[in-house]
C-alpha cells in the first residue's frame, strides 16, 4: 500500500502510520533514555517511555535514535501516560531511512 495523504475528515493525521516494535533512545541534553518506538510516519513517531511522561522535561527532548540506524531531530507534540508523540524536524533529510524502517519493521496501516 503506498504512503499517501489522508483525506478522511475524521483523521487527525495527514500521513499513513506504520505499527512497529523497535528499540530507540530518547536523547535529552543531560541523558539518554531507552524507549520503545510504537509507530512511525514520515513526519513523526509515537514512543513509550519507561516512566510516566511527567517524569521527564519533554521540552528538552532533542533527538530520537532508532535501532542504532537513524538519528532524528524531534520536537515533543503530545503525551499521555507513558506514551509521547514526536514530530520529526527534518523529515526530508531522512525520508529514505524512515521508509526503509516502515517497510521492514512493520505493516503500514491507514491513518486514524
Amino acid at each position: 500500500m503506498p504512503l499517501e495523504y489522508s483525506t478522511t475528515p475524521r483523521s487527525r493525521r495527514r500521513f499513513d502510520r506504520c505499527s512497529v516494535d523497535l528499540l530507540g533512545t530518547a536523547v535529552f541534553p543531560d541523558r539518554s533514555i531507552l524507549v520503545r518506538v510504537l509507530d512511525l510516519s514520515l513526519f513523526g513517531a509515537r514512543i513509550e517511555m519507561p516512566l510516566h511522561a511527567c517524569a521527564y522535561e519533554l521540552s528538552g527532548l532533542g533527538d530520537l535514535r532508532i535501532d542504532h540506524v537513524l538519528l532524528l531531530r524531534v520536537r515533543w507534540r503530545w503525551s499521555h501516560g507513558r506514551q509521547i508523540g514526536l514530530e520529526f524536524q527534518s523529515p526530508a533529510l531522512v525520508r529514505d531511512g524512515i521508509l526503509h524502517l516502515m517497510r521492514t519493521a512493520g505493516s503500514i496501516r491507514s491513518a486514524g
